[in-house]
């Protein structure tokens, strides 16, 4: 016969193992988007997102209605005064926005005529990240 005791202690024990591993993955502090500031280097088309503190961030290309790139980064609130959009013209980019997306994410729109090829890096000290742009080649599957 199993130790009714023994096996409740184990079951308590990885219950509250689960929930502090949860706390400490969502303890990270909150940072500020300061700013968005856009670069242009031959076709490159550098979007680099600047931080107080340490950020995570994930993207995708959105097609319908409008054709997008999304860059959201949480952690975050967007700082006051921040401008809301940034016209490029440049290739296949047409403006850069950034909004407060949910309490806890800033997202960054690259308002596109087609999807291009790019890349999300986190900075080095994390603290920000930069979206780099092929203003010119079109993604491989995109129309």
């Amino acid at each position: 016969m199993p130790n009714v005791r023994y096996t409740g202690f184990r079951a308590t024990a990885v219950w509250a193992i689960a929930l502090l591993m949860t706390t400490v993955a969502w303890s990270q502090p909150m940072s500020t988007v300061t700013g968005v500031k856009v670069s242009q280097k031959g076709q490159m088309l550098n979007v680099e997102v600047g931080a107080t503190g340490r950020v995570q961030h994930r993207s995708k290309v959105l097609t319908s209605p409008q054709k997008f790139i999304v860059v959201d980064v949480f952690p975050a609130k967007l700082k006051e005064g921040v401008p809301a959009t940034t016209e490029v013209n440049s290739g296949l980019v047409e403006k850069i926005r950034v909004a407060q997306y949910a309490e806890n994410t800033v997202r960054v729109y690259v308002d596109v005529i087609s999807p291009p090829e790019f890349k999300v890096t986190t900075a080095a000290d994390a603290k920000g990240l930069t979206l780099a742009i092929n203003a010119n080649q079109m993604a491989s599957g995109a129309t």
